[in-house]
Formats: C-alpha cells, sequence, structure tokens
C-alpha cells in the first residue's frame, strides 16, 4: 500500500471510531455553566483558559473570544476554577439546578505582575501569542498587534517574516510577497478573516504590502492544514485578523502619527514629506452592550530612491566567466498607501454572533528611473575578474511609471448554537483586486561603439572607459524607440460556506464531529495594450533633453549621461502625429495588445468532515477535505512572420478541471501544563498560476538568405496538474510560563508535479512535421526550417523539502529589577531540498524560492514607561530561476536586516512616543547569476528613521 493510501485508510478509521464513539456516548445535558474570562489589567477576553468544576472531570477551555461552555452538568453546587499559565486562578461558587448558569471569571497576570515592568505592548502580546500557539488544534504561528507595533514594518508581509521558516520576497526595500517553508508565494494561501481575498497582482500571489501592519489584530501563519481550511497552501496558509470592539475594554481610541526620514543612496528626483498615521476607533452600544464597531484608517507616504549597480548577465568564453553587461540605475520612488477598515459585531446572547467585516486599501505608486546599459559587442576576458568589452553600445532608458493598486474586501457571517451542542457558522465574502500601471519608457542608443576595461575583483566592479568624454556626449545618444504601456488587471473573487459543529461528550471526555462546504468563484481578466514608437526620418539626440547626471552611487559607479522624461515627454506630445521624429510600429503594437491578454476563470466547490476528541491529555483531530477544480482560459495566438504585412491573431480557449481528496491527521499530547508535543500528516496543493495554465501561443519565423526559415514556438499548457504535497510535522513544546516558550519541531514536504520550462529544438524539418506543429497558421506547415525551438511548461517528477524549525521566547521575569524587563524572541529554520530538473537528473538542484537559513532574533526590555527593542531577520540566498545550466540559474542572494524601536510612555501610559530605525545596516538587495561571484543586481534603498507619537484613550 502506498503512503498516500495509507494514509487516507487511517483518516477514515478515525473518522468511523469518532462516530462510533458519538453514537454509543449516553446522553447527559442536565444543566450547562457558561461565560467569559477577563483579564484583570485590561478587561480583556482571554483565549485558551480553562475552567473546571473541581471534583468532576468537567470543565472547558476558553475559545478566542474568551467564551467557554460546559455542558452535561449535574444539578449540585460546584466550585468553579479559572486557570491560565502564567495568571492567579479565579474561584467561584455555580449552583446548577437545570438550564443554563452564567458565570464570568477575571484572573490577574503573575508573571508579569513584577515591579517596574509593565503589562501592556510587547511583553503582554508576546503571552498572546504563545497561548494562541498553545492552544491551536494544529502547527500555527502566531504574531500579535502589539508585537507588530513594536518594529518598523511597513506592511503585513514584514510583520509574517518574523515567524519560525517565513522568508519574505522584497520590491525596493519593502516587502511584498510570503514564502512559507520555502515554497513560492504563488504557491500559498492568504486569507483575511478567515476568507481568501482577490489578489491585484498578475498570479496568485497575494500581494502583502496593500495591507498596512497597523490594520492588523494577529497574524497566523497555519503550517500543518486540518480539512476545514482552504488546501491551496502547498507550504501554508496566512491568515490577517481585524480587531472587534469585542477584543478590548470599550469605548477605545489610538492615533500614532511618525514622520520619516529616508537616507538617499544619492540626490535625484524631487522629495516630499514622508509620514506614517493611523487612527482606530472602537465601542459598544445598543442594548446590553450587543453591537460592537471598529472603524480603522491608515495613511502614508514614502518618498525615497534606489540605486543599482552590477552585472547584469555572464557568459561563458571559452571556459572562463565574464560579463557581458553592465547596469547602472537610479530610481525616485514616492509610494502612498491608504487602508480603511471597518468591523461591525452583534452579540445578543452568547450564542448567537453576527458581524460584517470591510476592507479597502490603496497602493498608489510613481516613480523615475534613469537607466543606463553598457551591453553588446565583443567580450574578451583576460581573467577570471578582468577583461574588455569592445564595441559596447550604451543604451539609456528613462522611464516614467504609475501604478495602483487596491483591494476591496466584504465579509458577512453568522455564528449560532442551535441548543447546547449544534453550532451554525454561515459565511460569505467578496473582494476584488485591481492593478492599474502607465509607463511611458523612452530609449536612446545606436551611437557610436564604446570600449571599456572591466575589473569585478572587489565588492563593486571597476568601469574604465577609452573615451569617457565621448560616452558623456549626449550628441552620441539617438532616440530609438518609445515604449507606452497599458496594464489594466481585475480580479473578483466570490466565496460562500456553512459549517456545522456538533460537541459531544463520551464518558468524561469531549470532542466534535464538524462538516462543512464552500465555493469559490474567481475572474480574473488582464489587459495589457504597448504602442513601440520608433525613430522617424529626422534623427534626434539626446542634447535637447539632457540633465545633469545623478551623484556617485555605491563602488562609486556612475550615471554619465541622463535625460529629463518630463521634457521629452511634452516635446513627443506636440510631435508625435507629424510622423517626423516618431513612428508607430502596427505590427509590434498588435502583438503587444495581445501577448498577455488573458480572461480566466476558476471554480472550486470543496467539501470535508472532520472529527475531534479530548481523551485525557490526549487530543486528536481528523477528516478528509475533497476539492473540485473547473478552470477556463481565453488568450490568443501571435503569428509574426517577416515576409507578412501583418501579424496573424487568433483568439485561443482552454479547460481544464481535476478532483482532489486530502485526509489530515493531527495528534496534541499535553504531558504537562508545561510540556506537549504535536504530530501531523497532511495533504495540500498548489494550483498552477493562471499564465501557465492559459493557451496561449506565440509563433515567430522568418526566412533566410537562401529561402530556409528558422521559427520559434512559445506556448502555454491547460493540461498542467497542480503540485500536490504530502506534509509531516512533529514538535516538542516546553511553556516555562507566561509569554516563554522553547520549542523544537521537524517536518518533511514531499512535493509531486512541480512546474519547469521544457525547452527542445527541431532542425531540417518541414514545418508540418514538426512536433508540435501549428497546421492552421498560414504558410507554417508548407515551409522547410533549419531550426525550430519550442518552450512549454511542464510537471516534473518530485521533489522535497526537509527542515527544523526552533523557537525560544523567554521573558526573563525572574531576575531582579530591573533586568526583569529583559525579554528575547528568537527562531532559527534550516531547511534542505532538492527537486529532479529533467535534463539536470544528476545534479542536486535545491526547490525553487527555498532559504537554506532563515533566522529572528528580537532581544526587548521593557520596565516602566521604556520600552526598547531590535530586531535582527536573515534570510539565506534562494533559488529564483532555473535553467537548462546551472550556469543560468538566478538566485537571490542572502540578506540580513536589523531594526531598532524605542518607545517612552508617559501621562499614564495615554502618551507614547515613539522611535525607529529600519535597515541599520543599509543592507542591499542582491542577485547572482549560478555563483555568488556573478552578481548581476545590487540594489540600495538606504535607512529609514521614524520619529513620532501615540495617544491612547
Amino acid at each position: 500500500m502506498t503512503p498516500t493510501a495509507t494514509l487516507r485508510a487511517s483518516s477514515d478509521l478515525l473518522l468511523v471510531l469518532l462516530l462510533v464513539a458519538i453514537a454509543a456516548a449516553p446522553a447527559v445535558a442536565q444543566g450547562v455553566v457558561e461565560g467569559y474570562v477577563y483579564e484583570a489589567e485590561t478587561d480583556t477576553p482571554l483565549a485558551g483558559a480553562s475552567v473546571v468544576l473541581e471534583g468532576t472531570a468537567r470543565g472547558a477551555a476558553t475559545d478566542p473570544d474568551g467564551f467557554y461552555r460546559i455542558e452535561g452538568v449535574p444539578p449540585g453546587t460546584y466550585r468553579a476554577v479559572a486557570r491560565l499559565l502564567g495568571y492567579a486562578e479565579d474561584t467561584q461558587t455555580v449552583t446548577v439546578a437545570g438550564g443554563t448558569v452564567r458565570q464570568d471569571f477575571t484572573i490577574r497576570s503573575t508573571a508579569l505582575d513584577l515591579e517596574g515592568v509593565t503589562v501592556t505592548g510587547l511583553r503582554r502580546g508576546q503571552v498572546r501569542s504563545v497561548i494562541e500557539k498553545r492552544e491551536a488544534l494544529s502547527v500555527v504561528d502566531v504574531v500579535s498587534a502589539d508585537e507588530i507595533g513594536q518594529l518598523p514594518d511597513l506592511n503585513v508581509a514584514e510583520s509574517a517574516q518574523r515567524v519560525p521558516g517565513v522568508t519574505i520576497r522584497t520590491d525596493r526595500g519593502e516587502g511584498r510577497f510570503v514564502s512559507i517553508r520555502g515554497t513560492p508565494p504563488n504557491r500559498n494561501n492568504v486569507t483575511f478573516n478567515g476568507a481568501a481575498v482577490a489578489s491585484a497582482a498578475g498570479t496568485r500571489a497575494t500581494a502583502l504590502d496593500l495591507v498596512p501592519a497597523e490594520m492588523v489584530a494577529s497574524i497566523e501563519v497555519q503550517k500543518a492544514l486540518t480539512p476545514d481550511l482552504d488546501a491551496n497552501a502547498l507550504g501554508g496558509s496566512v491568515n490577517v485578523t481585524t480587531l472587534t470592539a469585542f477584543d478590548r475594554p470599550s469605548p477605545f481610541l489610538s492615533a500614532t502619527l511618525n514622520g520619516l526620514a529616508h537616507q538617499l543612496t544619492t540626490e535625484f528626483g524631487e522629495t516630499r514629506l514622508p509620514f506614517r498615521s493611523s487612527v482606530t476607533a472602537g465601542t459598544r452600544f445598543g442594548p446590553d452592550n450587543a453591537f460592537g464597531v471598529v472603524v480603522a484608517g491608515t495613511a502614508s507616504r514614502r518618498d525615497f530612491n534606489t540605486a543599482i549597480v552590477s552585472p547584469s548577465a555572464w557568459v561563458d568564453v571559452d571556459g572562463t566567466p565574464a560579463p557581458e553587461e553592465f547596469e547602472r540605475e537610479v530610481e525616485d520612488n514616492d509610494r502612498f498607501r491608504y487602508a480603511l477598515n471597518g468591523n461591525l459585531d452583534y452579540r445578543p446572547a452568547p450564542a448567537t454572533s453576527a458581524y460584517v467585516r470591510a476592507h479597502y486599501s490603496l497602493r498608489d505608486e510613481s516613480f523615475t528611473n534613469t537607466e543606463v546599459q553598457f551591453e553588446g559587442g565583443d567580450v574578451l576576458p583576460t581573467s577570471a575578474t578582468t577583461g574588455r568589452l569592445e564595441d559596447v553600445e550604451v543604451q539609456l532608458d528613462i522611464p516614467t511609471t504609475d501604478i495602483d493598486e487596491e483591494l476591496y474586501a466584504t465579509t458577512i457571517g453568522l455564528d449560532q448554537e442551535f441548543g447546547p451542542d449544534v453550532t451554525v457558522h454561515v459565511h460569505g465574502t467578496f473582494s476584488r483586486g485591481t492593478r492599474t500601471r502607465r509607463t511611458f519608457q523612452p530609449e536612446w542608443g545606436e551611437g557610436q561603439g564604446f570600449g571599456l576595461a572591466y575589473d569585478v575583483s572587489g565588492d563593486f566592479e571597476t568601469l574604465v572607459f577609452d573615451d569617457l568624454e565621448a560616452v558623456m556626449d549626449p550628441t552620441n545618444y539617438l532616440y530609438t524607440e518609445m515604449d507606452i504601456e497599458f496594464e489594466d488587471l481585475v480580479e473578483d473573487t466570490y466565496q460562500a460556506g456553512a459549517d456545522l459543529r456538533y460537541d459531544v461528550r463520551f464518558g468524561e471526555n469531549v470532542g466534535f464531529v464538524k462538516v462543512g462546504g464552500q465555493f469559490r468563484l474567481r475572474d480574473k481578466d488582464i489587459d495589457r495594450n504597448e504602442d513601440p514608437w520608433a525613430a522617424g526620418d529626422l534623427p534626434l539626440d539626446l542634447s535637447g533633453f539632457v540633465m545633469d547626471p545623478p551623484d556617485p552611487l555605491q563602488g562609486d559607479g556612475r550615471v554619465p549621461v541622463t535625460g529629463d522624461v518630463g521634457r521629452f515627454l511634452d516635446f513627443f506630445d506636440q510631435n508625435s502625429a507629424a510622423g517626423e521624429y516618431f513612428n508607430l510600429d502596427p505590427v509590434e503594437s498588435a502583438e503587444e495588445e495581445v501577448e498577455v491578454d488573458a480572461f480566466v476563470t476558476e471554480d472550486v466547490y470543496a467539501g470535508y468532515v472532520m472529527g475531534n476528541a479530548v481523551v485525557g491529555a490526549l487530543t486528536a483531530t481528523g477528516g478528509v477535505r475533497v476539492e473540485a477544480t473547473s478552470t477556463t482560459s481565453e488568450r490568443f495566438r501571435f503569428v509574426n512572420d517577416d515576409s507578412f504585412d501583418n501579424a496573424q491573431v487568433s483568439q485561443l480557449s482552454a479547460e481544464n478541471s481535476y478532483v482532489d481528496v486530502l485526509p489530515s491527521a493531527h495528534l496534541l499530547f499535553r504531558i504537562s501544563d508545561r510540556l506537549q508535543v504535536r504530530a501531523a500528516v497532511s495533504t495540500t496543493i498548489g494550483r498552477p498560476d493562471y499564465d501557465e495554465l492559459a493557451a496561449f501561443q506565440d509563433v515567430e519565423f522568418e526566412e533566410g538568405d537562401d529561402g530556409v526559415f528558422e521559427g520559434a514556438i512559445e506556448q502555454g499548457n491547460p493540461d498542467l496538474e497542480p503540485l500536490r504535497a504530502l506534509n509531516l510535522d512533529a514538535t516538542v513544546e516546553l511553556y516555562r510560563g507566561a509569554g516563554s516558550l522553547f520549542s523544537v519541531g521537524a517536518f518533511y514536504k514531499r512535493v509531486r508535479n512541480p512546474i519547469y520550462v521544457f525547452e527542445t529544438t527541431q532542425r531540417d524539418v518541414f514545418g508540418r512535421d514538426v512536433d508540435f506543429q501549428v497546421d492552421e497558421i498560414a504558410g507554417f506547415g508548407d515551409r522547410f526550417f533549419e531550426e525550430v525551438t519550442f518552450q512549454e511548461l511542464r510537471n516534473a517528477d518530485a521533489g522535497s523539502v526537509t527542515g527544523l524549525e526552533v523557537s525560544l521566547l523567554q521573558l526573563f521575569d525572574f531576575l531582579p529589577a530591573p533586568f526583569n524587563g529583559i525579554g528575547l524572541s528568537s527562531n532559527v529554520a534550516v531547511m534542505d531540498s532538492e527537486v529532479t530538473v529533467p535534463g539536470r537528473e544528476d545534479e542536486n538542484v535545491p526547490f525553487f524560492g527555498q532559504s537554506d537559513v532563515v533566522l529572528n532574533v528580537a532581544p526587548f526590555y521593557q520596565a516602566g514607561p521604556i520600552e526598547l527593542r531590535a530586531a535582527l531577520n536573515y534570510q539565506g540566498a534562494y533559488l529564483d530561476a532555473v535553467s537548462d545550466d546551472a550556469f543560468e540559474d538566478e538566485y537571490g542572494d542572502d540578506r540580513t536586516t536589523v531594526d531598532l524601536y524605542a518607545g517612552y510612555k508617559l501621562l499614564d501610559r495615554q502618551v507614547q512616543f515613539n522611535a525607529y530605525v529600519r535597515n541599520l545596516t543599509n543592507e542591499a538587495e542582491r542577485e547572482y547569476q549560478g555563483v555568488r561571484d556573478r552578481r548581476t543586481f545590487h540594489a540600495l534603498t538606504g535607512r529609514t528613521f521614524e520619529f513620532g507619537v501615540t495617544v491612547v484613550l
């Protein structure tokens, strides 16, 4: 029997045994004791507290809202005790005579109630994160809002990187996408208050830089999924939760205003006032304060520049690696981010909870570049680090771009208890992600060829031109083309579902059975156009638009010449109609109009059944999820034959569907209040990306001098299978006090069907004999080709990721004052992986996007009104793109960042002054080709200093 079959059989057996136990269980429901457990210091409900009736085996744990419910209590008088590690017990007397008895508890922190140590902010956030992890049914890590607020994280992605095994992909110094345990961002799942949301990116990956860090209550990273969670989470799932009025004392108001100072990498572009601001307000109202509303808003602006210095491509010249291109680039970036979040809750009774969650985010970015590339010509290496480039063209691009990304999401839901045993949860979500991009990119080149000597032996390369004066002469730069690009992307997601939970008791043990289903409909429309305006009959050089180049960049890299894009666009508007300087290329414009255009729909229907049983110290959870996926895509075939006056364009359609049966089992053994062990077996999938499934086809062929043709075919693959993973997890967790944790976990992930690029070349063939023929293309099948290349995405065999995660969270509250304010939050993940790449079976190729080591070290200190924190994050190098030759593989380099925070509270902690330093070490974003010495990208965005004030009422 295969491992998968064994797993399915085991899960089915677990479910059958659970149902038999339920059926045999006697029905005892003479009385109910229920209520909330509150924290004394803040009057907020506590999750994970236990309430027991002394002298019996009856008890319950509080849910995420702090609510507990003990059913089947015989008539009598009992001592009820509420407990939570790190808190003093609270004991109350309750008398049950049938029906429901309401009894609340208030417990006071003991580990945090120390001389000179605050019990709010970071330390309390540490405690809450540890409690949620301890009480979870599966492998979960949590970052609380209090922890997020003590670091200069700009968005949710940057906050999530504090979790073991989580890395981020950055864009100009700011986190954007999340990778979990080495799986690429587009193979993980992101939910907002438990619901899937649309993506404003061109892929499945959800761009989390749209959601400001200030907007969230917590970030939950699920690494071993239970059957009630969406299975499209190859590495895991990130759930972002927002604050409700029932999470805090009511009413409450918090407002922050910070000013920012960016260290500029060079003087370039205009500078606007950067800032960060946020306000959150909430209250309860109505009869018995049954209604609760929270409104939160943020606004921020970053004004910074990015400097890029590096070779941009390498070639092998008779066994010697040599750079064939060099790049110098400066960007002037302006990023605006606005967000508004509203939560409305209605809780007229403990058995009823209705809610509406609404969110809106806008990311508005504009940037102007000056980019110089020294490329082409002959590469003449004299050693592994030195050589010459002859007859080099210096190409200058001066693009300007505006990007607007928006995310709308609205969720409505209802939790309703029917009697003591049955709970129904229904929910529905609509979300829309949009992206609008406008780019104007003038290009200059085709002047005389230049010669240069290079030396790449140091941290930065040295370039010495034979004639620097000629390189700096704007008359040597002729206008060649301007691409005007327009992109509009809209993704709509509709989701609805229902869950039914039946709580059971068999003997002195408890458990539940949960069943549910959901559907999700996703529509994605991508419309991209590009108008290439080539040079006209009259030559146009750069001299009329020249401006002073920026100061030297890192490594004394220099941009020798640049131009004013605004001045050029004015000239273009005045002269484009005349046809003297500019001509629109109709064939290329036709290709660009359809090259990436797509309309994709995806329907997912899912159902699951799961059961849970708590038998003494053992908690077992298991079940199976079934997901049926259907995808349709509409894209285009484009044929560019240089003998035709016009390109051939035709529409293509494709469908794909598949069903996945996904069992899982999770065991939690509580050896004591402080020690517990977890084990989990789960199955997940990673659906192919939209462009990977699309039925596009790009065909180009041209005639040589001898009447023989060369051709190239690139196409999508609608028959791609989803990636499927078998996940094994085992963790030992030691809770040494409130907010303190030491855990060691190991995991193994076996991934089938990884996607790779298949390439092949056929020579000396007629078009009709090509294996991947396109007979309906006029003229293709009747022509003789010297060479035809073909490229398509395909599924490979399998890959695997193995790792070890260690976490240490320690509050040193046992030390004498003032040292009892010291704390440490740290974790490390060490991973190893391999994937079989066709054509490179004998090589040890790592899994795409997987860093070998991910490390977080964050010491902090709280005493009296003072809070201090430092955070170091290290992410190892990772494979970004694989080729048919290791020499061409592209890697993202390792990166270490250090952030600092200091806060001072006064006026009974209602006012707090904040200071942050972001990227203290001025760490760069780096990429390389094949090996680290062959760097291809080095970008600096500088340090950021932030100062401000927070008012809490």
